[in-house]
């Protein structure tokens, strides 16, 4: 019956209902096959004569409390939006549109991949409409936090679906250079700083892009007369004691790797014979040392940056220069929400302690938030991911070890772990191999506890696991150190 319905043939209403209510039972979508073939057979859907108790049917169907449900009733509606001239057509849509940030927040990946390439179509058919440009300005947004936590299965189609979206609305905009003036003006006015910033960034027009920067500074100056830059605080050595009662004041940057409307602190002379010059650059870093301390935000940002930039030169030799900005990075670290500022002192810490010696009680001060809620259990995690990758250290892998059964029974930071173990187990030298039997078993006995998602890539890690401990290479080391 469904294939007729593929081939444009028009079934009864009360035909078309039977087939909607036996696919809308959940535990007969609980297997991948036969959903996926499903999702098929949907997104094919014709109605030629489409009728009111049909599209009634399919509405339910996105009302339900099973994701797959509700995504199948999402494309059905589309297929129904598809086939109708009805006056009703703006209001399908737009329930079709709302249902999409909740099937991108799914924990199903198969539900979230399937939303992907019904946002695909809905950007193709509508590329010239300003309001869906707009949404799938915010889509942008949404995917780019899952990508953050999503496991290695989703990351590439999220990444192409975001890619296809940026050239749609770098193409909108770009032939209505007004509009994106006025969409822009509105950003900045709302105090949306970032998001001004990566539209200017996707649009690539120069002129955009410096008229952004400078509406943003004279908007800065006409609202935040008066506003305490960044908080100091804390003092002294320690940095993670923080009272609950301080508010945080968000840092605005921007996105955009190219965008260097910036004065650099610290010059290179350009001679690839010679990455740093110490002696001749210890002022430069001491300017650098006073931005970060600075209270204006924009000084912290390019001091981020510019620190950023230098920790691909950070070696054994000029470490110690280094070392000094250990203090003042912890304590953004540890007093910062925004997310761009905690990832990237985190790979600059990373960086330095990595190559530090006697660096562990910095390192034991980041593994403290293992101990908190999520939020600050996500800083340790972001850190050790870079650290880890730059440096193998026992110490390092105890302290996650210890904590892994916590780490992996929720989500957000299942994932991030998950992450962690993948470079450990890329990363690890040949003769340490034999500590991967402890976490295979570790991982075996967590494997009913956690969510399905980490479930699945749990298996997959112990696969990867146990072809690195049969290697001959590893299993001639271990044999000797038995």
């Amino acid at each position: 019956m469904l294939e007729s319905l593929i081939k444009g043939i028009s079934l009864s209403a009360n035909a078309s209902l039977k087939i909607f209510e036996t696919i809308s039972i959940p535990r007969i979508l609980e297997n991948d096959f036969v959903f996926l073939q499903l999702v098929n057979t949907f997104k094919a859907l014709k109605f030629i004569k489409p009728h009111p108790s049909i599209l009634n049917y399919l509405t339910e169907m996105t009302l339900s409390r099973d994701d797959r449900v509700r995504v199948l009733g999402t494309w059905g509606l589309w297929r129904f939006l598809n086939s109708t001239r009805d006056i009703r057509s703006t209001e399908i849509l737009e329930g079709i549109l709302s249902k999409i940030p909740s099937l991108l927040e799914s924990d199903d990946e198969t539900v979230v991949e399937v939303t992907l390439e019904l946002i695909k179509e809905i950007a193709t058919r509508y590329q010239d409409s300003g309001e869906i440009i707009k949404r799938s300005f915010a889509w942008i947004k949404a995917m780019k936090e899952i990508e953050k936590s999503g496991s290695w299965l989703i990351r590439s189609e999220l990444k192409r679906t975001i890619n296809y979206l940026i050239e749609v609305i770098r193409e909108y905009y770009r032939m209505r250079i007004n509009e994106s003036f006025r969409v822009l003006e509105d950003l900045i006015q709302e105090e949306r700083y970032e998001d001004a910033m990566t539209l200017a960034g996707i649009i690539g027009n120069e002129d955009i892009i410096k008229w952004v920067s400078q509406k943003i500074k004279e908007n800065k100056r006409e609202k935040e007369k008066g506003i305490e830059g960044l908080l100091r605080l804390v003092s002294g050595p320690k940095y993670l004691n923080i009272h609950p009662d301080l508010t945080e004041k968000t840092i605005y940057i921007p996105r955009l790797s190219y965008l260097t409307i910036r004065k650099k602190t610290v010059e290179n002379d350009g001679n690839a014979d010679s990455k740093f010059e110490l002696n001749k650059m210890k002022k430069d870093l001491s300017n650098l040392m006073t931005k970060l301390r600075s209270s204006d935000r924009a000084e912290i940002i390019d001091a981020l940056w510019e620190l950023y930039e230098l920790s691909n030169e950070i070696n054994s030799q000029n470490v110690e220069e280094f070392k000094l900005f250990v203090p003042e990075l912890l304590r953004i670290f540890s007093s910062t929400n925004n997310e761009w500022v905690v990832d990237k002192t985190a790979k600059i810490l990373a960086k330095i302690l990595s190559i530090l010696p006697n660096s562990q009680e910095n390192i034991n001060d980041i593994a403290k938030f293992l101990f908190l809620e999520d939020k600050h259990r996500m800083r340790a995690l972001i850190f050790f991911k870079y650290y880890l990758k730059n440096k193998w250290d026992k110490n390092a892998w105890e302290l996650i070890l210890k904590y892994l059964p916590r780490l992996l029974t929720k989500k957000k930071t299942a994932i991030w772990t998950l992450g962690i173990i993948e470079i450990i187990i890329d990363t690890i030298p040949s003769d340490e191999t034999e500590r991967l039997w402890e976490l295979t078993t570790i991982l075996k006995d967590l494997n009913s506890k956690v969510p399905e998602i980490v479930e699945r890539r749990i298996k997959i890690l112990i696969e990867e696991i146990n072809k690195k401990l049969k290697d001959p290479r590893n299993i001639r080391i271990n044999v000797k150190s038995e």
